[in-house]
């Protein structure tokens, strides 16, 4: 049995009324501790591209899952989303992280670039510092996709501090290297004039 947010997976077809508020639970008890949670859209997504992206969400340590667009609404409107889910016209899944603000997003976004006829992007929440979500609908979510991780900008910078340095040691360099050939010339010049 699959778990999410430590409790069973059973968004599965038809539920009995108890059923429904389990899942209404579980949904809304992962977006509370959620840093940010992704919404997306899909409509013909192949059994083997679901799995492969359950893999990538299982290896970020994002959680991911499908909820009726019903019972979804419900569990975003307890948990202090209130959002219309009505204008998506296909299935819906959400990608939630405890950890990472961004990892959902560019999970998807990566998976999406492929698949633009299935499977869309739809809204992005972000936990802010007063503990509510803020809300980020279509382009605003490819945007933060595309943002480089924390470990590419600390790359980025330590490259860019270690630049001048290069420079540097490369003029140094040269500049030794040009006097040590015009020492091994006249050296060599000696040599055959004597």
């Amino acid at each position: 049995m699959n778990f999410v947010c430590g409790y069973p997976q059973i968004f599965y077809m038809a539920q009995t009324r108890e059923q429904k508020q389990k899942i209404i639970k579980t949904v809304e008890n992962c977006l509370k501790g959620a840093q940010s949670a992704v919404l997306v859209s899909f409509d013909g997504l192949k059994i083997s591209d679901t799995d492969k992206l359950r893999s990538e969400c299982h290896d970020k340590h994002v959680e991911y899952m499908v909820v009726k667009k019903n019972l979804l609404q419900i569990a975003l409107k307890n948990a202090g989303n209130d959002i219309n889910l009505d204008d998506i016209h296909s299935s819906v899944g959400i990608g939630v992280s405890a950890s990472d603000d961004l990892d959902p997003a560019k999970i998807f976004y990566q998976f999406g670039k492929t698949r633009e006829k299935v499977f869309g992007l739809n809204h992005y929440f972000l936990r802010g510092k007063d503990g509510a979500f803020a809300l980020l609908q279509g382009y605003g979510v490819k945007e933060l996709a595309e943002i480089p991780s924390k470990k590419d900008l600390y790359q980025k910078v330590c490259v860019t501090l270690q630049s001048p340095l290069y420079k540097f040691v490369y003029i140094a360099n040269y500049n030794l290297r040009r006097l040590l050939m015009v020492l091994e010339a006249r050296r060599a010049s000696q040599l055959e004039s004597s």
